[in-house]
């Protein structure tokens, strides 16, 4: 399998199989293929599996490219940002936020929750995740630009509302209040901020689809 990212604003993921290689994606995310690249959407894993992923955010099927011969097919995000590649491990898993999974190699896609249920809603992450186990090659779209953070043991990051795109299951996520009356208030960030600790590798999106949301809303006539 070769892939390529293909532009910035609003990019396209292409991949190209070889014969006999597959590959699993969320329904809706393939733009175009060759004809070479057959496609079937399936419940993939069983029907526990599905109903976990669809309780995930996730859908309860997916759709799977293989390759009769070699071939290409394209993927994109739903809004403009960035995509980006993240092999997991064996023996490892990855948290990423709801919609993130543009497509997977092996489907190793489950649920996965905060265990600061809490501090999830207050952080405005929630508590409910997809959940990447390995070994899994990935690809997943963040808003805007994306940065990884490998964070060191007690090393500490703090994020601004739904901004954590995806984090190692070993990283502690939970919410600090936002200190100051003043900052609560005016500084724009809201009461909370989400904070990660290490040991452990975090991805942090520069625009969470909620704030793009509300400023395209500000813009409609009457609102």
């Amino acid at each position: 399998m070769r892939y390529e990212i293909k532009g910035e604003t609003t990019p396209i993921l292409e991949i190209e199989l070889e014969k006999g290689e597959e590959i699993l994606s969320e329904p809706g995310r393939m733009i175009y293929k060759e004809p070479t690249i057959k496609m079937v959407t399936k419940a993939e894993g069983g029907m526990l599996s599905s109903l976990k992923r669809s309780f995930s955010g996730e859908s309860f099927f997916l759709t799977e490219f293989s390759a009769e011969s070699n071939g290409l097919v394209h993927f994109a995000p739903k809004i403009p940002g960035a995509i980006r590649r993240i092999d997991v491990e064996e023996d490892s898993s990855i948290l990423a936020q709801e919609d993130a999974i543009i497509c997977s190699i092996n489907g190793n896609i489950d649920v996965g929750f905060n265990s600061d249920i809490a501090g999830g809603f207050l952080g405005g992450e929630g508590f409910k995740f997809t959940k990447i186990d390995g070994p899994e090659t990935a690809f997943i779209e963040a808003g805007g630009e994306i940065q990884k953070f490998e964070l060191e043991k007690g090393q500490k990051l703090e994020i601004d509302t739904g901004c954590l795109v995806a984090y190692e299951e070993n990283v502690k996520v939970s919410a600090e209040k936002v200190g100051g009356l003043k900052n609560s208030l005016f500084g724009g960030e809201g009461l909370f901020l989400t904070t990660a600790e290490g040991p452990g590798e975090v991805w942090v999106q520069s625009m969470s689809v909620s704030e793009l949301a509300l400023e395209l809303d500000s813009h409609v006539p009457g609102n």
